[in-house]
């Protein structure tokens, strides 16, 4: 729909829609959200001050760097992040 944005203009090949039905895929990259690239990124606005987020993620990170999350952001220095990533052997929520 066109309430979902991206950062800038997004490879495509980052996203599908088709391969796997009933989800976004979101394909990760080197690029994060402190660069002015274009990061594997799908978004809303933001239009209450009061709002639930939520989000059913499969993402097993095979290596510590690797992060898939959600992110409240109002500019590439100002956000919050929850994300999960690798730290040692485990899979943890930061």
């Amino acid at each position: 729909g066109l309430d979902w944005i991206h950062l800038r203009n997004p490879a495509p090949d980052s996203f599908s829609l088709a391969e796997r039905p009933g989800w976004l895929r979101l394909r990760g990259q080197a690029v994060t959200l402190d660069e002015l690239a274009a990061p594997a990124f799908a978004g809303r606005r933001q239009r209450h001050f009061v709002f639930t987020a939520e989000s059913c993620l499969d993402f097993s990170p095979t290596r510590e760097g690797e992060e898939a999350g959600l992110t409240l952001l109002m500019t590439n220095q100002h956000r919050y992040d929850c994300f999960v990533t690798r730290r040692g052997d485990r899979r943890v929520l930061v």
